[in-house]
């Protein structure tokens, strides 16, 4: 029987029936092996979770349908597949039937309730579950200090990714989430090290690119914010065949603002407020962001987060948008 997942009365009831942490000795070995080769591709993801990842786990849960490990990955491929994916929530409680003292599904938990229901309360529980379960887990801390980071506790974010990059030391994930909870802090000199490290172990990791966009932008670096703004779409800054490359010719990085807004113009989502911003277009920002907002737009909830929106802080309508996702 599945578990009712629903705020406090979740943590009650899976600490009542709470076993010893620990997957259980018997796993079918080929859905093992199915697991691992879906997060080995999960984890090298630069947006949405990559299909075969989602087939590998897949294959998991059916040749072996109590491994609740193969359902917490399951989870984790729908979560961050865009609008809410009911698929993730129902391979979420289905890992937590089977397991109920499993951090790493507490992770998925919360962060689903985090990005997909906007349910604050419900997810910092989750998260913070999932550290005391499994402290090791590597998304577990990376979830929670970026849950600390949205609702305004970037100290405490860096803690987290610390913690996680030393239990992780190989891992760039680690690494470049790491980097953007120390920039969210201000410490840039120490993000730019950060996202270094984690370039060194995979070179074209987009996270770490876009924090050092950030970085670049805000010590008005034009040639190097483009460079790594770029990167971070996977795209050559050199590539004369890019649009983008002959916007920032022939305008420099206005140009290229102009020309994503534009782009975007009909989508309503985050990345063109984002770019609106950069222009300095403060009601068109505002109007883009309310979009995302009722689009569900993935990275909405950075919003109050996100330093290029810092300007926005205080504005009667910029407020009254965190109010609408309870932050």
């Amino acid at each position: 029987m599945l578990l009712v997942l629903g705020g406090a009365s979740l943590l009650i009831r899976a600490r009542a029936t709470a076993r010893v942490p620990g997957q259980p000795a018997k796993v079918d070995p080929a859905a093992y092996e199915s697991y691992i080769r879906g997060r080995t591709i999960w984890a090298r993801r630069e947006t949405a979770s990559h299909p075969e990842a989602g087939m590998y786990f897949q294959e998991a849960v059916r040749r072996d349908p109590n491994f609740a490990l193969g359902w917490v990955g399951l989870a984790d491929y729908y979560v961050l597949q865009g609008p809410p994916q009911p698929e993730a929530w129902n391979a979420v409680t289905r890992a937590l039937a089977i397991q109920p003292d499993l951090g790493e599904a507490w992770a998925s938990a919360g962060f689903y309730k985090m990005v997909h229901e906007w349910d604050w309360k419900s997810a910092g529980q989750y998260l913070r579950r999932s550290v005391e379960l499994a402290p090791d887990y590597e998304y577990g801390r990376k979830w929670l200090g970026e849950y600390l980071a949205i609702t305004g506790k970037p100290q405490e974010a860096v803690a987290q990714l610390e913690a996680a990059v030393r239990a992780h030391p190989d891992s760039p994930a680690a690494h470049a989430g790491l980097c953007s909870m120390l920039y969210f802090a201000g410490r840039l000199s120490d993000a730019v090290q950060q996202c270094q490290v984690a370039l060194d172990a995979f070179p074209n990791f987009r996270r770490a690119h876009r924090t050092l966009f950030e970085i670049a932008f805000d010590m008005g670096d034009a040639d190097q914010t483009f460079t790594q703004w770029m990167e971070a779409g996977g795209n050559s800054p050199k590539d004369p065949a890019d649009p983008a490359v002959t916007a920032y010719r022939r305008g420099g990085l206005k140009a290229v603002w102009r020309f994503i807004a534009q782009q975007q113009s009909t989508s309503g989502t985050y990345t063109r407020a984002d770019a609106l911003m950069r222009l300095g277009e403060t009601e068109e920002t505002l109007s883009a962001l309310e979009q995302a907002r009722d689009r569900h737009d993935f990275l909405i909830v950075w919003a109050a987060a996100e330093p290029v929106f810092s300007k926005l802080h205080g504005n009667p309508r910029f407020e009254k948008l965190l109010r609408s996702m309870g932050l």
